[in-house]
């Protein structure tokens, strides 16, 4: 299980899932994407992705994050950001 993840993508948005209840970033880290808690400095890293991930795009309400990758075997993925 992944536990940490150091570097960030700068060609992919970093995205704002703050709301009033809780305090998190997305970011895209190569083949994985990372919602960071930056208060508490607590990292879920979701994985799934054969690729490095090149997009991301969240709900308006901030519940759902897409991510994708490109190239072979490439992938569009649907997150739940409360659960992962």
């Amino acid at each position: 299980e992944l536990q940490w993840s150091f570097g960030i993508n700068p060609e992919v948005p970093v995205i704002n899932l703050t709301t009033k209840d809780r305090t998190l970033l997305a970011y895209a880290c190569s083949h994985v994407v990372v919602i960071y808690n930056y208060i508490s400095r607590e990292m879920l890293s979701l994985v799934g992705h054969h690729n490095a991930v090149e997009t991301l795009s969240t709900s308006r309400d901030s519940k759902w994050l897409l991510s994708a990758n490109f190239g072979k075997d490439s992938m569009v993925i649907v997150w739940d950001t409360e659960k992962g």
